[in-house]
């Protein structure tokens, strides 16, 4: 492990531990006393009314454990989230061992009646305001709700304790109940008008919110008019554990919909298929118990009639709820070609491995990923890379073409988690897409680096012409203006006429040899063999012997270097030919044969091209070319 790393590891320890230990003590004090009221309800036939703070205690208790208690942290709800489930699981099992005492015949007692009431401060929150204050962030409407119900709890506990209606308490309940059909309009509101995810979160959190309000009108209203009938039961068993587990899930989904990192979505989806689940065998108590008391049909057969409903609607209902959970944990891009319409809003501008990188980043976030990598396999080898790859989760998928395999797109998860197969099945759905996006890549490379080798040349064209006008013109052009000059006072004037006429001669000569030395059309496509091929075609003399055993990185460079030496040879004589032998690693070696006398100064000079800098470039004696003077 690196330095950088060890902090980190030690940093993260603690957290995780306090994470396991604060879930371990929030199941402990939800699920512990609810399965122990439980099993003391067992042995009562009076213990139905346990049903539903049992389903609060271990729906809420385990939604408050999956979200992270690292840091408070609860997605769209914030810190408050998983502080107020877990108040409501708490206080559910604590209702639920109440239960389980009466049931097993402990006397009365105020200590008894605030226990059974304890479900009341988080319940009622859940129930009443909780989804609005999600969706709109508001702190002030949550603490309303919480007073509220503490104050509808403790209202109860006294009633209970002293037999006797307060006043007041009607009052409380009246005002719970606009402020929870406010609520709903609310989040209705939000689910017509806003965009996604929150859009879909507000249609989970709806339904969820008016399922537990009637959960709370069906409760009253079966407890008034006959809580012992068969339908009463059935409501009590089967209804109002669906409805809260599903308010559960819901509440579990919207926090990971705006936190990807705050639950692995493979392990949330377990939880979650676990609570609908649970919900499909309420339902199915549900169906049967109310197929039984509205038909002429005995317990068995309308168990019988309720598996046959439920296995008939259970696939369309598994697959809409799929498709609800993929649209609000990756919103737009819960289906590949909305995935598709996601990517391309995103990727719109960047080219070449700049357009990779762009198109990494929008798949990096539509998917919750924690590092895309989009590679190319053609030789231009481009390469684009958003978020960082982990080693241990990392999935490759192939990017095919007509030709074959041309690119590969690398994934890994978020904080060490493997990557979703649903995330992997998107990706291999858009593969030809994709594989077209690595091509237009490789092909808006290439343009680039042909542009940039063409700005490249024509700036060493220009060099080398600036270079030769100033050493082989310039100095003829000063000579004939000196001449002329002198000409109304010269004792000779048809010598310095014919001086000049000469040196204007080779002036035009200079000025034909340099044109043929420029803008070879072999040296745009990098082909150095070709380009020295046409430049001892253009020059009869000297002799020019090119061998090319290994294209250089820069051919130009050599190219314009060779050419002075052809210029400097004719410009001064006594050359015969001239030699390049160009090897590996771009090591070159360039002889000028001919008379030691003429052949000193073109090596000197050549000498002094090649140690000087370029300006931009690296110094181009850094390129190992060898220049020698060879006697003839």
């Amino acid at each position: 492990m690196s330095g950088a790393a060890a902090p980190t590891a030690r940093a993260h320890g603690p957290s995780r531990v306090l994470g396991v230990a604060t879930t371990a003590a929030l199941l402990l004090a939800s699920w512990g006393p609810a399965l122990i009221g439980a099993l003391l309800c067992l042995h009562s036939s009076g213990g139905i009314e346990a049903v539903g703070t049992l389903s609060a205690a271990l729906a809420f208790g385990g939604a408050a454990a999956l979200l992270p208690v690292r840091g408070g942290h609860g997605g769209r709800g914030g810190p408050l989230l998983p502080l107020t489930l877990a108040t409501t699981g708490v206080g559910g099992g604590a209702a639920t061992l109440a239960a389980g005492l009466r049931a097993a015949g402990v006397d009365r007692g105020l200590w008894l009646d605030l226990l059974g009431v304890a479900w009341m401060p988080g319940g009622l929150t859940v129930a009443g305001v909780l989804g609005a204050a999600v969706l709109l962030h508001a702190r002030t409407l949550l603490a309303a709700g919480a007073s509220l119900s503490t104050a509808l709890a403790v209202s109860s506990a006294v009633e209970l304790d002293r037999g006797t209606p307060l006043p007041f308490t009607a009052a409380l309940w009246i005002v719970w109940l606009a402020l929870a059909l406010w609520s709903g309009a609310t989040i209705l509101w939000v689910a017509r008008r806003r965009s996604s995810p929150d859009r879909e979160a507000a249609v989970w959190l709806a339904i969820a919110h008016f399922a537990l309000l009637l959960c709370g009108v069906g409760g009253f209203t079966v407890t008034t008019d006959g809580g012992g009938s068969l339908l009463g039961t059935a409501f009590a068993a089967a209804v109002l554990p669906a409805c809260v587990l599903f308010a559960a899930a819901s509440f579990v989904l919207t926090a990971i919909a705006r936190a990807p990192d705050a639950v692995e979505p493979a392990r949330a989806r377990f939880a979650v298929g676990v609570l609908l689940v649970s919900a499909l065998l309420a339902a199915y108590g549900a169906v049967a118990a109310t197929i039984a008391q509205l038909a002429p049909l005995p317990p068995t057969s309308a168990g019988m009639v309720a598996v046959v409903l439920i296995a008939v609607g259970a696939e369309p209902v598994r697959r809409g709820v799929q498709r609800a959970v993929d649209q609000l944990l990756y919103g737009r891009s819960a289906e590949p070609r909305a995935l598709l319409r996601t990517v391309s809003t995103e990727a719109g501008g960047g080219s070449g491995r700049a357009s990779l990188e762009v198109l990494a980043e929008a798949l990096r976030r539509s998917l919750r990923l924690g590092g895309v990598a989009i590679a190319s396999s053609g030789p231009e080898h481009s390469r684009g890379q958003a978020g960082t790859l982990d080693p241990a989760t990392r999935e490759v998928v192939a990017l095919l073409a007509a030709g074959g395999a041309c690119g590969t797109v690398e994934v890994s998860g978020t904080a060490g988690r493997r990557v979703e197969p649903r995330s992997l099945a998107a990706l291999r759905r858009i593969g030809g897409v994709l594989s077209v996006a690595v091509l237009l890549a490789d092909a808006d490379e290439g343009l680039r680096v042909a542009r940039d080798g063409a700005r490249r040349i024509a700036a060493s064209e220009r060099r080398f012409a600036r270079g030769e006008i100033e050493a082989g013109l310039e100095p003829v052009l000063v000579r004939v203006r000196g001449a002329l000059r002198a000409l109304p006072h010269s004792p000779r004037p048809d010598l310095v006429l014919r001086e000049a006429s000469a040196a204007l001669q080779a002036a035009t000569t200079e000025v034909r040899d340099l044109a043929r030395t420029l803008l070879p059309g072999a040296l745009d496509a990098g082909d150095l063999t070709g380009a020295l091929t046409e430049l001892a075609a253009r020059f009869p003399e000297p002799v020019l012997h090119a061998e090319v055993r290994r294209a250089p990185e820069h051919p130009e460079h050599l190219y314009h270097l060779v050419a002075e030496a052809m210029l400097r040879a004719r410009r001064e004589g006594g050359v015969e030919r001239i030699e390049v032998t160009v090897g590996p690693a771009d090591r070159a070696v360039l002889r000028v044969v001919g008379a030691a006398v003429r052949v000193d100064p073109i090596v000197r000079a050549l000498h002094a091209r090649v140690a000087e800098r370029v300006p931009g470039e690296e110094p181009t004696g850094r390129r190992a070319v060898t220049v020698t003077a060879v006697p003839a």
